[in-house]
């Protein structure tokens, strides 16, 4: 059994975090030679811009999603 740990340090809801967080996922563990989620993913979702950033750890994934500004 896994755990998902989502930090949400951005201005999205808990609700669009969580989508943000799900589409990452979705995509699969392509980092790492496959044992790890995207290290970065930037969304834009209705004007505004996210940065998901993941990392694993030995028994759980942890997602902070962050407002992405260039």
């Amino acid at each position: 059994m896994s755990k998902i740990i989502i930090r949400n340090n951005s201005s999205a809801s808990d609700y669009k975090a969580l989508l943000l967080v799900q589409d990452v996922i979705a995509e699969g563990r392509v980092s790492a030679s496959g044992k790890s989620y995207c290290c970065e993913t930037t969304f834009t979702v209705d004007q505004e811009r996210f940065a998901v950033y993941s990392q694993s750890n030995r028994a759980s994934d942890t997602f902070r999603i962050e407002d992405y500004n260039i």
